[in-house]
């Protein structure tokens, strides 16, 4: 889902579980202590604040992939059980190598697992079945339609063959949309899964990508998420970033002015700009300025306009002159970020610089028509290499929404100033 916020047909499927063993690499995140196979959320976990522990036993039969502790592959908020309340926390994890799964996986008898569930606090969310602290999300594809099923477990090694069963004995109490790659675009949808909302239903449901198309899993008669997709008149590079669902992040922005956090009426979407692409695979030169996001807000929000200088829209489009831009640089002591206005408030030199170069990373959102606005950001190594697509993210924190922006063989959270 979206700066400011599913079984298993093989035995050999390799699910990615939010569990970190001593065998395994936390790419992104780097709090995290392991003793023994348990894990000790010391309280700037990535990608579910502020409670993330795990039993041992989870990690039976489980190899936790090179993907799972980064955040851009997966999502995290607390889920909406009305317009304006907020339940349980929750994150959805993709599974490692979902780019690997095949069309022709998806139509198999039992179903095949594309995404786990964690609530980290516990409670439940009545319109998907979750009542356990994980589920396994299976999905069984017949045309643009098919099966779905959310199974509650235990345990996340319960999704793994053959502990979960037949599902095909189950009842399916869930819709399943299957929305094709969008015609023109010859690049692959993004390997992720998102929470999404439905007005109509006031639920909340999941997205995740499976083979060549978008799946979305919800409660009966739900309905999609508006499309962004510009066009084919647009720009291959541009309309990427709209037309794809896992590419852009999109929901309703949390508000804490009150002192109390409220689930708030602002739709918030941020989507990559084309330059993002070439950031995940190179490291920009130092000093120079990369756009990597743009923002849209509706309606006006004097909270996150003054925050993080985001402007209200009218349209999510490349055409909207409204938007906001994201941009981000990486500089050092001899080599500074370039044109930074004198007035700003940011120290610099409180930013967290990358060990052992010493570089520090930093975001200047530009509102059209205003002074440009400074934050640090915290860059996430993740190993020598590693690829994450080109796509952003809302991250959810108790007392605003930041943005997760993929960068260089590693993550970047721009931080809200406090």
């Amino acid at each position: 889902m979206r700066i400011g916020r599913e079984r298993l047909g093989i035995a050999s499927v390799l699910v990615v579980v939010a569990a970190v063993s001593v065998m395994a690499v936390a790419a992104c995140q780097p709090n995290i202590i392991v003793v023994d196979g348990m894990t000790s959320d010391t309280g700037d976990t990535p990608e579910c604040p502020h409670t993330w522990t795990f039993k041992r036993e989870d990690l039976v039969s489980f190899l936790p992939g090179t993907r799972t502790n980064v955040p851009e592959f997966h999502d995290c908020q607390k889920l909406r059980v009305a317009k304006d309340e907020y339940g349980p926390l929750a994150a959805v994890f993709a599974i490692d190598r979902l780019e690997s799964v095949q069309d022709s996986a998806l139509g198999a008898t039992r179903g095949r697992v594309l995404a786990l569930v964690h609530l980290p606090q516990g409670g439940a969310y009545g319109a998907l079945g979750l009542s356990k602290a994980w589920a396994c999300v299976i999905v069984r594809v017949r045309g643009t339609g098919g099966d779905a099923w959310i199974v509650p477990v235990d345990r996340g090694d319960q999704c793994a063959s053959p502990h979960i069963g037949d599902v095909t004995a189950l009842r399916s109490p869930l819709d399943l949309h299957v929305l094709p790659s969008p015609k023109g675009l010859d690049r692959q949808i993004p390997p992720v899964a998102r929470w999404d909302w439905d007005d109509s239903t006031s639920t909340q449901y999941i997205g995740v990508r499976c083979g060549s198309a978008w799946c979305e899993i919800g409660r009966r008669n739900f309905r999609s998420s508006a499309s962004h997709d510009p066009g084919a008149s647009t720009d291959l590079n541009t309309r990427a970033g709209y037309a794809f669902r896992g590419a852009y992040d999109e929901q309703r922005l949390a508000e804490f002015s009150t002192g109390v956090l409220t689930p708030g009426t602002r739709l918030g979407t941020v989507v990559p700009m084309p330059d993002l692409d070439g950031l995940t695979k190179t490291r920009p030169p130092n000093g120079q300025w990369v756009p990597v996001a743009r923002t849209y807000l509706t309606p006006f929000s004097e909270e996150y306009q003054t925050k993080f200088n985001f402007a209200a829209t009218a349209t999510v489009s490349p055409n909207e002159a409204r938007a906001s831009t994201v941009s981000l640089c990486v500089g050092t002591d001899t080599e500074a970020c370039g044109a930074i206005e004198r007035n700003t408030t940011l120290d610099i030199s409180l930013c967290t610089p990358e060990v052992p170069s010493g570089a520090r990373w930093i975001a200047r959102v530009d509102r059209p028509g205003a002074p440009s606005k400074y934050f640090c950001v915290l860059y996430r190594g993740h190993s020598a290499g590693f690829y994450v697509p080109p796509v952003v993210r809302w991250r959810w924190r108790a007392d605003d929404e930041t943005i997760w922006i993929s960068c260089p063989s590693g993550c970047c959270e721009v931080k809200a100033r406090t």
